[in-house]
This record gives structure tokens, C-alpha cells and sequence, in this order.
């Protein structure tokens, strides 16, 4: 049997690829509901990886600091309206970021109907 890295150990990039992977049998087995929350997770997981590397490249923050303005920014949203959007003003990507918050906000509201109330989705 191969032994797999322990989730706590994994890298951002290797826990959001776990996700996806998860995500690709939830849907073969058409459970739509359940895919929709794992990729709302893996969204806002890729979020959080690229806060970490904006404050990283830009700021001399210590992880736990970051830590807490993801704890603070509360969701995919706040992670894109208080911390990603804003961090990347003034650099070639701030567009395309300023895009994706669009499709997030998509994603979250769906995530949020299967979550809170109970939404059931069909393929």
C-alpha cells in the first residue's frame, strides 16, 4: 500500500489538488451537491494561496500575522474584497483578479444554497 503525506503536511497547491480529486469522483458518482461545497472549497483554498504568495513577495508579515487576516477575511469573499483584490491594486494581475471575483461570488452563492439551505443540485 503506498502511504500518502498527511493532509496537515501536504503544501497549498497539494491540498487543493487533493480536492480536485476528490471533486472528479464526487462527480462521476453524480453527487452534485457534495461536488459543489468541495469546489467552493478548493476556490477559496486557491484564494488563500495566492494571499499567501501576494504578502510573501510584497510584505515582511510573518505567517501567523497572514494567518490572521485569512481568519479575519472570513470566506471567499472577504478573502477577495479585503485582502486579494486590494493587495494586488497596481500590478498586471489586479484585472483578471478583479474578474475571477465575479465567478467567486457565483460559486459561494451556490455553495451557500446546498450549505444553508439545504439545496438539493442535479447534473
Amino acid at each position: 500500500m503506498i502511504s500518502r503525506k498527511p493532509y496537515e503536511q501536504r503544501t497549498d497547491l497539494e491540498r487543493i489538488q487533493s480536492q480536485w480529486n476528490k471533486i472528479t469522483g464526487l462527480h462521476s458518482r453524480n453527487e452534485s451537491s457534495a461536488a459543489i461545497v468541495r469546489a467552493a472549497t478548493a476556490a477559496e483554498m486557491a484564494a488563500t494561496f495566492a494571499i499567501r504568495n501576494e504578502f510573501e513577495s510584497k510584505s515582511e508579515f510573518d505567517k501567523a500575522f497572514v494567518d490572521s487576516l485569512l481568519v479575519w477575511a472570513n470566506g471567499i469573499a472577504g478573502k477577495m474584497d479585503r485582502l486579494l483584490i486590494p493587495a494586488t491594486k497596481g500590478t498586471k494581475h489586479h484585472k483578471t483578479i478583479t474578474k475571477l471575483k465575479t465567478t467567486s461570488e457565483k460559486i459561494n452563492k451556490k455553495r451557500n444554497a446546498v450549505a444553508h439551505q439545504g439545496e438539493f443540485c442535479r447534473v
